[in-house]
């Protein structure tokens, strides 16, 4: 535990601290640059001000913390003096989260020198987070190659908001917040998905968020809700597609334009105002999954030419399946429910599967409100027993019925 007064330079290689008071008192400054490397150690190091800049030792990080359990009270001011990694080892789905370190803390800052519009880069595989600190505006890009990186409880921005915010495939851009009240960011994300791990994920036990600017989706990205709600106002572009998970809502609320599949795999994908995914190539609704149109300004999913919707889950708000487009109940035999009404245009085609040697012999499209029949009914034999006279199979179940299909295949 020093208590020299002077400033800590560290000019390469790497520095770890073994005790919370090892760069002396905090009157005095410390300095990384010229790719050395801080390595906390899991020790909170209180107002110590941090000048810190480069990649690190190897590109390791400079900020690091190789300790085996977390610090969430690493620092508290922290100023960038040029490009930055911030990184370290650590697994962040493990207990204990080894490795994390946050900035956090009453009045605390994360600065750019001069008001400089400089980047920042999250590598290695543990959690950095930024926790109720106060973002300056001049931060430029963010990218997040490895590991995740968090935005909770009150930090204030991701700088400036005409600049990107890269989430590589494999890593994480993490929300929390620990009270009701909601957090607003804006950023131009770029997204490079793998299907699997989520590119954003806002935790359980946290509040809602809200990010607003562009996003470009490439591969399969998961973002995964388990807080209260999590708010996506960005025109969502790109040939990638969305992948819905976890329990809790996942509000869309522009226009948006990305031509891959939505897979809404848990919890409510809602619509809201002109929220809409009439690119998206294919819609697909598990088994306890929600698409939700209600909140919609005509409470109405419709769907346009080359778009097909496909499931075992529920639509909530009415349905229009327009010329072009196809409806298909089911992950080959199954039911898709309806809490509205489902019309199907002159144009559309439903597909609907049968096995006579199935328990369940054929899909089903479960309809609350009015069914409209119209354009192609096609029935797709799965089983080696072929129909034969008299063979009978409910397709629909509807409160109401309207119109006939132009075509029934086989006749």
């Amino acid at each position: 535990a020093n208590s020299f007064t002077g400033g800590v330079l560290i000019d390469g290689g790497m520095l770890q601290t073994g005790n919370a008071m090892a760069l002396g008192s905090t009157s005095g400054t410390t300095v990384i640059t010229n790719n050395g490397t801080l390595d906390l150690n899991g020790n909170n190091l209180g107002t110590e001000p941090v000048y810190v800049s480069g990649r690190g030792l190897n590109a390791y990080g400079a900020i690091v913390s190789t300790s085996s359990s977390s610090q969430t009270h690493a620092l508290q001011n922290v100023t960038l003096t040029g490009d930055t990694a911030f990184g370290g080892p650590g697994n962040w789905l493990m207990s204990g989260n080894p490795g994390r370190w946050d900035i956090r803390g009453p009045g605390t800052t994360l600065t750019m020198n001069d008001g400089e519009p400089f980047n920042l880069y999250k590598v290695g595989s543990n959690q950095v987070s930024f926790v109720g600190v106060a973002i300056d505006t001049n931060l430029a890009n963010i990218d997040i190659q490895q590991g995740i990186l968090g935005f909770e409880a009150g930090s204030t921005s991701m700088g400036n908001p005409a600049d990107s915010l890269i989430v590589r495939a494999g890593a994480t851009l993490e929300f929390y917040q620990s009270s009701a009240p909601s957090n607003s960011y804006t950023k131009q994300f770029i997204l490079y998905g793998g299907g699997a791990t989520p590119c954003i994920t806002n935790w359980s036990g946290g509040g809602s968020s809200t990010i607003s600017g562009r996003m470009t989706l490439n591969g399969p990205c998961v973002i995964g809700v388990n807080g209260t709600s999590f708010t996506n106002n960005c025109v969502i572009a790109g040939a990638g597609g969305l992948i819905k998970g976890g329990t809790r809502p996942l509000v869309l609320g522009a226009v948006n334009t990305y031509s891959g599949n939505t897979t809404v795999n848990g919890g409510i994908l809602l619509l809201k105002g002109n929220g809409s995914i009439s690119s998206s190539a294919n819609i697909f609704i598990t088994a306890g999954a929600t698409l939700d149109a209600s909140a919609r300004n005509d409470a109405t999913l419709t769907l346009a030419a080359a778009q097909t919707i496909s499931g075992n889950g529920t639509l909530n708000g009415n349905v229009v399946v327009g010329d072009g487009a196809a409806l298909a109940p089911g992950n080959s035999i199954g039911t898709l429910a309806f809490d509205g009404d489902l019309n199907l245009n002159g144009g559309s085609t439903t597909v609907m599967a049968v096995d006579k040697n199935a328990i369940s012999s054929n899909s089903v499209a479960q309809v609350a409100g009015s069914l409209t029949c119209g354009g192609t009914l096609l029935i797709t034999n799965l089983g080696s027993i072929p129909f034969a006279a008299g063979d009978s199979f409910k397709l629909f179940n509807a409160a109401k019925y309207n119109g006939t299909f132009t075509n029934i295949v086989p006749a």
